[in-house]
């Protein structure tokens, strides 16, 4: 680590944190400094790395968001300890682990506890990993098979509220999928080859 300094270990931390949670699972479908969520519109529950380093201008505004309803998970590491105060403001889900450190078993046992905190709409299932964001009216999935053999996988996003029929094709050859909705999900079938991928584009009608 001979140079580095403060940011790039910052980097390193979110860069390794990111592929830790999405290799367990979880749908991150992006990063961004805390100084930035002041300006940001977004709705999507966010994951904290390291609050205790927050400036109280950063603090502010993630407790606005948490005002605004967004759900807010914060690593605080493994050291005993209360965590900064602003997180029970907030009512954050407080992760004891260091994110600079995350191992995959400990990715793992907190993918769990995140989806349900969090309260996420993407589920994948065993050995498929990957993200989902929107784009205008339209849910993109981007799917990835980690297995060494091909199938077709289900992919489970929940439905809005006001939704009443979905349509989902998969964009890189624009082949229709199957789609159904079970309960408050769209259950998505998608072909998987051995260790191939997907970019899924869904889009729910009223």
């Amino acid at each position: 680590e001979t140079g580095w300094n403060n940011a790039d270990r910052l980097v390193a931390t979110v860069a390794h944190t990111v592929r830790r949670l999405q290799e367990a699972g979880l749908s991150v479908p992006f990063a961004a400094n805390a100084s930035t969520l002041a300006h940001w519109k977004g709705t999507a529950p966010l994951i904290l790395l390291n609050p205790g380093q927050f400036s109280a201008a950063e603090i502010q505004s993630v407790e606005a968001l948490a005002l605004r309803g967004v759900r807010i998970a914060a690593f605080v590491g493994n050291l005993p300890g209360k965590p900064p105060a602003f997180l029970t403001t907030c009512s954050a889900t407080v992760l004891r682990a260091d994110p600079s450190s995350l191992t995959a078993r400990q990715a793992e046992a907190l993918a769990p506890v995140l989806r349900d905190s969090l309260d996420l709409r993407l589920r994948f299932p065993t050995g498929v990993l990957g993200y989902g964001f929107r784009c205008g009216r339209r849910e993109c999935l981007v799917i990835e098979n980690w297995l060494n053999f091909g199938r077709t996988v289900v992919v489970r996003l929940r439905a809005e509220p006001h939704a009443r029929s979905a349509a989902a094709c998969e964009l890189t050859n624009g082949r229709s999928l199957s789609i159904q909705r079970n309960h408050n999900d769209w259950n998505i079938r998608i072909p998987l080859r051995p260790g191939g991928a997907a970019v899924v584009c869904l889009q729910e009608n009223n």
